[in-house]
């Protein structure tokens, strides 16, 4: 189930555009059309949390994990020379953080929130702390 996630990740965060996507106004249309797709899917938390039981909280926290560790992967193909005063892995792990909670939110708290604008915050979040660094 893991496993599943890694080529949702590389077409969210991808390579060729990973460091362009952080100095652009709006969020990646990968990311319009992710939330497009899954605002079409029921985003009832109980049917997940039903579904999965147990399983939940390894998943996610694996889920996040793998998601850290592409995003770790594209700072350094791009930024390895200018986030020298936060590791790269530190970093990987808030941008990582901060989208997957967020989704997991955008499923469970914030579902009137329509896909493209919970895209908008989120980059907006996230580039803010590639602005920090």
């Amino acid at each position: 189930m893991v496993d599943i996630h890694f080529d949702m990740f590389d077409s969210l965060f991808r390579k060729d555009s990973f460091s362009r996507d952080w100095l652009s106004s709006g969020p990646p249309e990968e990311w319009v059309d992710f939330f497009n797709k899954y605002n079409k899917i029921s985003r009832n938390p109980f049917s997940l949390s039903y579904k999965l039981g147990n399983d939940l909280d390894y998943l996610t926290t694996h889920i996040t994990l793998q998601l850290s560790r592409v995003i770790e992967s594209r700072i350094n193909d791009q930024f390895s020379k200018d986030c020298d005063h936060i590791p790269v892995p530190i970093l990987a792990s808030s941008v990582s953080a901060c989208f997957s909670g967020l989704v997991i939110s955008w499923f469970t708290r914030f579902q009137s929130i329509d896909p493209k604008t919970i895209a908008g915050y989120i980059h907006r979040l996230i580039k803010n702390i590639f602005r920090v660094t």
